[in-house]
């Protein structure tokens, strides 16, 4: 029994010198993945910064001048519009100047106009020729002597 024990403790190292390889080898694998996980790493953490100072680049010397300019443009923006505005806030003003100057001078006119209109009718009526008047016929002197004097002079005497 000895001798199985023995050959049972030989039989145990073995397994567990061959169990020790292979979590040797495990290890070195391990450490192998690790080494390259730590090398791509590094590398994407190079290209990072590369990025980063790219983008910080960029910022600073492409999208801030422009930020400022766009800025500077609205600003410029607001005070056209606000210009525009007061513009056409005077404009609205002066057209209802003129609108209330041309109803005042449709009136002036129409009122000239009605003005002249009687003005023509008053020189018409002092410009007019008496229409004349027929005369009466002739009368012989036997008529004339036996007609009485007309009524319209002796009324007009009287």
């Amino acid at each position: 029994m000895d001798e199985a024990i023995k050959i049972l403790l030989i039989l145990l190292l073995i397994v567990t010198i061959l169990a020790v390889v292979k979590l040797i080898q495990v290890l070195r694998k391990v450490e192998t993945t690790l080494d390259t996980t730590k090398q791509d790493i590094n590398s994407t953490l190079t290209e990072l910064n590369g990025v980063t100072a790219s983008t910080k680049k960029l910022m600073e010397e492409e999208l801030t001048p422009t930020l400022q300019v766009a800025r500077q443009t609205l600003e410029n923006v607001q005070i056209t519009t606000r210009a525009l505005a007061d513009v056409t806030q005077s404009a609205q003003r002066v057209t209802q100047k003129v609108e209330s100057m041309v109803d005042t001078t449709r009136l002036v006119a129409s009122g000239a106009s009605l003005a002249k209109s009687m003005l023509g009718n008053v020189q018409s009526l002092f410009s007019r020729k008496p229409k004349p008047q027929k005369l009466p016929a002739p009368v012989s002197s036997e008529e004339a002597q036996e007609t009485k004097k007309p009524q319209r002079v002796a009324k007009a005497k009287q």
